[in-house]
């Protein structure tokens, strides 16, 4: 604003200048009679120059014509001065609309005489816009003509500057109206002049009461002097009314009575100068900081309160610097601060520690902290928390650690001792481990569920008990497993455990995956969570078999009284039945031929044999029966058997499948007959004396198998399988059979003194043999009889038709018995034969004894089988020719040692024929020792 007074003060020296140049030409023109329009413009540029002038001056006549301009006023037009003398003053820019009315009535009134001022906006020829201020007067020439004199001056930059001053102060207005600042404005001599909205917040005052403020004189406002002192600040605000300047008061108390409880703020105080530099106003800025204040204050106040805790707090907490190098990449950190748990927990004392590194701490252990320092430096330089579980080897602690940076730099620790719980935790780890291990391995099943039966879970030991997965059950009723007269029982079960008993031995029956129905024992108790029954918990043991050879441990102590009984009655009964049998022959011959008692003493006689037969059976049955233990030939007697049963009947058929060199077996051979005709009497009997009667023979091998009667345990038998297309046993009496005198028959068919099948399994215990049968209801019965076999021969010297041989061979089977059968056999026709009881030693003994043969067990428990052992044996001694014994069916590893080379397969039970049979077909082919083929030999009889 300055600078403009400056420029117009200039301005009229400069018009007053120009005004005298003007009447001095003016002057000449009259004493020039003949002047005109060209003299009078020749006139001005001799009386002046006015191209010195700053200003655009121009010299039009009566019609508006432009006679002559200055190059300033050539520059404002945007033309040269030839473009611009001559033509109308309209034509030398482009004007507003407003602007062209005026100026042309003011150029009429200019005409009239007078003086006219004038501010106008033009686009000059070069297209920028222009805002002129001008001053036009008309003077008459001295030859009577009217000239018009414009002096025009560019305001351009000046209204750009006002605009742009207009828009800053709407601006600053906006924003002091808007901020959340006290902003008050007072003259020099302390009166107010304006504030904004949150000045009257800060101080709660009214609008009517600023308005009174602002219209009250200085002397009488007594404002900041009544609600506070600015204390030692007040000569500095002093002092800022009276030289300018600024300060800034960051506190001041207010108890001002309007506010009711005390208030702070901070003031800021600068002083704006007018031209001439004096003070002009002073705007005074207030920050309420109240808050702030109290906060402070509080903080201040638990400082105490939080100390004592700091330092008696459980956890260890430490308060660090991290050490930067000159590429800001952490090298170290340095302790600021511990509490009193820090120096219990670690044996540190504060004062040595606090201030030093990590590695002036413990020197020595840089590489052991690198990667510590960049996690800690990581946290620090980013702000991020991190979370871990760590083991000191130093204090041999475990420690739950956090880190957090509380600025920039900076990270705190705090150090919670874990070691107790991580030895809970290891110890529970492993008990959970011992529990599944229990869980997984038991033959019990244990099963959690709530009171509504919906079950929880189970141990894994239910996929081997009774065939489901864990997740099958799961989520499911428990009745839904149960046969559905169990469920009443399971629900009352449930409703007892409700009301907090323990069940213990219930007896039940479960439905496995296969659809069978397992016996099962349960013993459960509640499960009390918070104090109250939430479930039951229970352990259930498949009792099946136990139950099964409960009842067959019973049904033997039956049989075992019966047949003792059966016994006594049979040694006294033959001392009776022997006149009965004698004396018909000695009245025989007291008679003659002819006479009629002969029939009578006949059918006495045939009475008497039957009992005699049935007196047998009962002391078969009574284990009192007496004959010598022979070696037999099964198939033998099954041939007697048979042609005697086709002697007997033509409408029962028997076919026989009776295996080529049986193994013998040891035992009586009248009691074996006798039992196999009561067996084809009681298949015959099924089929109503019509069908067909099959009778099967072979070798077997058993792996303790288990049976209707009981279990056969592993070894060598003789199997006889009895198999008839009659009505078949229903599952309800076969337990029953074998007990003495059952029958089905009854007195309007056929009589039967119930001993026929008890005979058969009192003759099967003489022998140490095994009974088993299968039975469909209206599909026929099969009975299949077990008999050991033995080794045993009539001492003939066969080995010359069994291909015998003086090679040496080497026998790896597990099971003493079949190693020390299969030794004998092959010594016995001359082979020289060693023997071991696993594949490891097989390999041990081949590397000091190289052999002609192995044999080999494919199934050896507790180590390498024997697919396995052959491979290892394969690498040692190449082309090491063998054969498989095994008492299953052929499998893959089977296969995968044929592969290898190994030659024929031979199922236990073995004989002296066919493992003779294999072990010179073996011995015999001829292996290339760079290429093992195997071969197949038919071992099957």
């Amino acid at each position: 604003m300055a600078d403009d007074k400056k420029t117009k003060k200039q301005l009229i020296k400069d018009l007053v200048e120009l005004r005298r140049r003007v009447e001095e030409a003016e002057s000449g023109c009259r004493q020039n009679a003949g002047c005109n329009e060209n003299n009078m413009a020749a006139q001005w540029k001799l009386a002046c120059s006015l191209d010195d002038i700053q200003d655009g001056l121009v010299l039009l006549n009566k019609l508006g014509t432009i006679i002559d301009v200055n190059q300033a006023a050539a520059d404002i037009f945007g033309g040269s001065k030839d473009e611009l003398i001559g033509k109308q003053f309209t034509q030398i820019g482009i004007f507003t609309q407003k602007d062209v009315p005026n100026l042309l009535s003011r150029f009429k009134d200019l005409l009239c005489g007078g003086k006219r001022e004038l501010t106008l906006q033009i686009t000059n020829k070069l297209g920028r816009t222009v805002h002129l201020e001008s001053s036009v007067s008309v003077r008459k020439m001295p030859d009577g003509s009217v000239g018009i004199v414009a002096i025009v001056r560019d305001i351009t930059e000046r209204k750009l500057a006002e605009e742009t001053l207009r828009e800053s102060e709407q601006f600053s207005r906006a924003v002091i109206a808007n901020s959340p600042l006290g902003i008050s404005v007072r003259n020099r001599h302390g009166k107010l002049l304006s504030v904004n909205q949150a000045w009257r917040d800060i101080w709660q005052v009214p609008e009517e009461t600023v308005r009174e403020y602002m219209a009250a004189g200085p002397d009488e406002l007594r404002f900041d002097n009544k609600d506070f002192s600015l204390g030692e600040w007040q000569s500095e605000v002093a002092r800022i009314y009276r030289e300018g300047g600024r300060v800034h008061i960051p506190e001041l108390r207010l108890d001002n009575h309007r506010l009711g409880e005390p208030r702070w703020v901070s003031q800021t105080f600068y002083a704006i100068n007018d031209e001439s530099g004096q003070v002009e106003r002073v705007v005074i800025v207030t920050n309420d900081i109240t808050e702030r204040k109290l906060a402070e204050e509080a903080l201040q106040n638990n400082e105490e309160k939080y100390r004592s805790l700091f330092e008696n707090m459980l956890d260890a907490f430490a308060l660090h610097k991290i050490v930067l190098d000159e590429n800001n990449t952490p090298i170290d950190y340095i302790f600021l601060e511990v509490n009193n748990a820090f120096e219990v927990q670690t044996g540190s004392i504060k004062e040595e520690i606090i201030g030093k590194t990590i590695t002036e701490i413990l020197p020595g252990i840089e590489n052991d902290q690198a990667d510590w320092i960049g996690v800690y430096g990581k946290v620090a330089l980013s702000g991020e928390e991190i979370g871990f579980e760590q083991y000191s080897e130093l204090l041999k602690k475990w420690y739950s650690v956090s880190a957090f940076s509380p600025k920039k730099n900076h990270f705190a620790t705090i150090f919670t001792d874990i070691t107790e719980r991580k030895r809970t935790e290891d110890a529970l780890r492993e008990s959970e481990k011992k529990f599944k291990r229990i869980t997984e391995r038991i033959y019990d099943v244990i099963v959690a569920a709530d009171l509504k039966g919906n079950i929880l879970y189970v141990s894994p030991s239910i996929i081997r008990v009774f065939g489901y997965q864990p997740e099958e059950l799961i989520g499911k009723k428990i009745t839904a497993f149960a046969p559905k007269a169990e469920i009443p029982h399971i629900i009352e079960t449930l409703q007892l455990i409700a009301v907090g008993k323990d069940v213990e031995g219930y007896h039940s029956e479960f439905i496995k995956k296969n659809s069978s129905i397992a016996s099962v024992e349960l013993n459960a108790v509640p499960i009390i969570e918070g104090g109250e029954i939430v479930g039951a918990q229970a352990i259930i043991r498949d009792i099946t078999e136990t139950k099964r050879l409960r009842e067959l441990e019973s049904r033997a102590a039956r049989l075992e009284m019966a047949g003792t009984i059966a016994g006594q009655v049979a040694h006294d009964f033959n001392n009776l039945l022997a006149p009965i049998m004698a004396y018909p022959e000695f009245i025989r011959d007291e008679l003659s031929h002819d006479h009629k008692a002969h029939a009578y003493l006949d059918a006495i006689e045939n009475a008497a044999n039957k009992i005699a037969d049935i007196n047998q059976d009962l002391l078969t049955m009574g284990r009192r029966g007496h004959y010598s233990q022979e070696v037999l030939d099964l198939n033998r007697i099954v041939l007697q058997a048979a042609q005697e049963m086709e002697s007997r009947t033509r409408t029962v058929a028997i076919k026989m499948n009776l295996c080529k060199d049986l193994m013998k077996i040891k035992g009586g051979n009248a009691q074996i007959h006798r039992m196999l005709i009561n067996l084809l009497v009681n298949a015959q009997d099924a089929m109503q004396d019509i069908g067909q009667i099959t009778i099967k023979t072979e070798d077997y091998y058993a792996n303790n198998t288990s049976v209707a009667f009981g279990r056969v345990p592993k070894g060598e038998y003789v199997k006889l399988t009895i198999t008839d297309n009659g009505c078949g046993i229903p599952d309800k009496i076969i337990q029953k059979i074998l007990d003495p005198f059952f029958t089905t028959k009854t007195t309007d068919k056929k009589q039967g003194s119930g001993l026929g099948l008890s005979v058969v399994d009192a003759v099967m215990k003489d022998h140490n043999g095994y009974l088993d049968l299968s039975s469909k209801v209206g599909h026929g019965t099969s009975f299949y009889l077990y008999f050991p076999a033995t080794k045993e021969d009539t001492g003939e010297d066969d080995s010359k038709h069994l291909g015998s041989g003086t090679e040496t061979v080497l026998i790896a089977d597990d099971d003493d018995i079949q190693r020390e059968v299969t030794s004998r056999l092959l010594t016995k026709i001359e082979y020289k034969v060693s023997s071991v009881e696993s594949g490891e030693k097989a390999i041990e003994f081949l590397l000091k004894n190289p052999q002609d043969l192995l044999i080999l067990d494919m199934v050896m428990p507790g180590g390498i089988d024997g697919a396995e052992t052959y491979r290892r044996i394969l690498e040692i001694s190449p082309g090491q020719q063998a054969i498989i014994l095994s008492g299953f069916s052929e499998s893959d590893r089977v296969f995968e040692a044929q592969r290898l080379g190994a030659g024929a397969f031979v199922r236990k039970p073995v004989t002296k024929s066919v493992i003779a049979a294999a072990v010179r077909a073996e011995l015999d082919r001829k292996v290339d020792k760079s290429v093992q083929t195997p071969v197949s030999v038919t071992t099957s009889k």
